[in-house]
């Protein structure tokens, strides 16, 4: 099991009426990747010279973003029974209890862990992730 394992994880959280049957899947984790748009929406703004710098922070589109980042798999569909694609704009479709219920289990999913859950890390069987270059050295090579 690699390093990467241990955040790859996904769930399902029932939405709306529970006899309806709908859910939607979200990652257990982000990686910075997935949440590197999101963040952006949080640090736009205009400098221009001589002038004071206009920043905003659109925390609206953030949290669309980061759901959208975090959904792996839905079953919400259309009055067709055609399930939608798992976009902006069907999140933008959903309803404010229905997206904030979603969006407390992704934020409640990606809190740094606490003290207690980093001293319980273990590290046997840790290996590299896809990127990893093929030049490093491991545990075995000595550098001269």
């Amino acid at each position: 099991m690699g390093f990467l394992s241990a955040y790859s994880g996904t769930r399902k959280i029932p939405v709306g009426d529970p006899d309806s049957g709908y859910w939607v899947e979200i990652k257990e984790c982000l990686t910075s990747g997935d949440k590197e748009k999101a963040d952006k929406a949080l640090t736009s703004g205009k400098i221009i010279p001589g002038q004071t710098p206009e920043m905003s922070m659109d925390i609206v589109r953030y949290r669309q973003l980061v759901m959208q980042a975090s959904i792996t798999d839905w079953n919400l569909d259309d009055d067709g029974g055609k399930v939608w694609p798992i976009d902006l704009a069907h999140i933008r479709k959903l309803p404010t209890p229905v997206f904030d219920q979603i969006y407390t289990e992704i934020d409640e999913a990606n809190k740094p862990a606490t003290t207690e859950e980093r001293r319980d890390f273990r590290t046997e069987g840790l290996g590299g992730d896809s990127d990893e270059d093929a030049g490093t050295t491991d545990a075995g090579d000595v550098l001269a």
